[in-house]
């Protein structure tokens, strides 16, 4: 898991510092607050990526070996969990009324 304590308290601050920079408005702040931002998005970007380099080792030692099918089932649980954050786009509700008004209007020439 890439998420950690050292960036759970970085994103706390972070947020303290926004907060800060809004109620404030002084320069120094929002510098503060654009620095510990830099910060945090440096050091989850080298955890996720830690985290999938960790990740292809494991295939990859599976795959070398006898056990191909537990390199299957790494891959599967990779495959499932970005499936779960899959997320749906939602159809306006004006195209919800032109399609039922649409359905309910009779098109026929003879009326």
């Amino acid at each position: 898991m890439w998420w950690t304590e050292e960036i759970e308290d970085l994103v706390g601050k972070k947020k303290e510092l926004y907060q800060k920079g809004l109620n404030t408005k002084r320069y120094k702040d929002k510098q503060a607050y654009l620095e510990i931002k830099r910060k945090t998005r440096r050091i989850i970007t080298a955890e996720k990526n830690e985290m999938w380099d960790r990740k292809c080792q494991e295939i990859n030692m599976y795959i070398g070996g006898r056990k191909c099918s537990e390199a299957w089932k790494v891959n599967k649980k990779v495959r499932t969990s970005e499936k779960e954050s899959v997320h749906l786009q939602m159809i306006p509700i004006d195209k919800w009324v032109q399609y039922y008004q649409n359905l309910l209007i009779e098109n026929r020439p003879q009326y």
